[in-house]
């Protein structure tokens, strides 16, 4: 089976990042990933786009598609435009902390989880993409927590070693998020 991830923010958001760890991961469980990532000319402040591939053979398509399987996003300004391309019955993790959203799908799975706070609370607050990709990766088996925790050390520079355990506790906080809070509530009827 075949899956596309595009995660949305602004430059400095980690996104890039967060979307290669996915296709890291993806690998070190057996799995099929292909990667591609858009972003203006500035290093922070401006859209990027990260998607992410992955699949249980050779992948096939666009590395930029038209439509996903599933979506993080992570700064308002582009909520309308990641959630007009998740694929009827998807999913979309927003970040509830960038505020107000426009008007939300019924025809997808969205699900607003405060990444933003979350991260700062955790005192990581520029990991806050590394958090909702712990969650995602929870609620939807993406690919195993576990995974994305073992392959950061491969992408982070050592110049930013002093990262690691932030994006470590990041991710494994996102998760236990999804654990406590995102899955209760589905259990729970909500």
């Amino acid at each position: 089976m075949q899956r596309t991830l595009l995660m949305s923010g602004n430059g400095g958001q980690g996104i890039r990042v967060a979307t290669k760890l996915v296709g890291a991961a993806a690998a070190a469980s057996d799995s099929y990933a292909l990667h591609y990532a858009r972003y203006g000319t500035e290093v922070r402040g401006t859209e990027i786009e990260g998607f992410i591939t992955t699949g249980d053979a050779p992948i096939q398509g666009l590395a930029m598609p038209q439509t996903v399987w599933g979506a993080i996003a992570m700064h308002s300004s582009y909520f309308e435009k990641v959630q007009a391309m998740v694929e009827p019955g998807g999913v979309l993790f927003v970040n509830s902390s960038m505020g107000e959203l426009g008007q939300p799908r019924e025809d997808i799975s969205i699900v607003a989880m405060p990444a933003g706070q979350l991260a700062t609370d955790l005192g990581a607050p520029i990991a806050s993409s590394l958090l909702a990709l712990g969650a995602f990766s929870v609620h939807t088996e993406l690919v195993p927590v576990a995974a994305l925790v073992d392959a950061m050390p491969s992408l982070i520079p050592s110049y930013r070693s002093d990262l690691l355990d932030a994006n470590r506790r990041a991710i494994l906080a996102g998760a236990e998020y999804a654990r406590e809070t995102i899955m209760a509530n589905v259990g729970a009827g909500s």
